[in-house]
């Protein structure tokens, strides 16, 4: 299912944005899992536990948010952004990309998905995370994005 998003900010066209939505099963049977924060508040990419008792909980926690969505960034791995980032933007808005990706609003959760969909430990490196990641203010975004 897909879904179109146009922002409009001060009555100028931001962008649009289309999303697609991918349900997950969360292994349950781990004490705790590891993922990869992108911060986008501090501009920094750090690890992170997720807690196996109550994985989207502290999925939300980490990102800020209370809906989740996915970017595929390879075959084993995603990002898991707020799902409502793009509705609640301001001058505040902080933004990060992943290699080429489109800007993503708000901080980003890396985590790995195993053949069954159910999310595991990632399988990049926090390093190749790292020199992937470029972090922008919604003033650079829009100069990113072509009127």
């Amino acid at each position: 299912m897909f879904y179109l998003y146009t922002i409009k900010i001060n009555d100028k066209t931001f962008g649009r944005f289309i999303y697609s939505f991918y349900i997950c099963k969360v292994n349950q049977n781990r004490n705790e899992m590891k993922a990869i924060l992108v911060d986008v508040h501090n501009e920094c990419v750090k690890p992170v536990v997720i807690d196996d008792n109550d994985v989207l909980n502290s999925m939300y926690k980490h990102i800020g948010c209370s809906l989740v969505d996915r970017v595929q960034i390879n075959d084993h791995d995603d990002i898991w952004v707020d799902d409502e980032g793009l509705l609640s933007i301001d001058n505040n808005s902080k933004f990060f990309t992943f290699g080429k990706s489109q800007p993503l609003c708000g901080n980003g959760l890396i985590m790995g998905v195993d053949r069954m969909g159910e999310s595991i430990d990632p399988t990049i490196t926090i390093d190749k995370v790292r020199s992937m990641v470029k972090f922008y203010t919604l003033s650079d975004v829009q100069d990113m994005v072509d009127f």
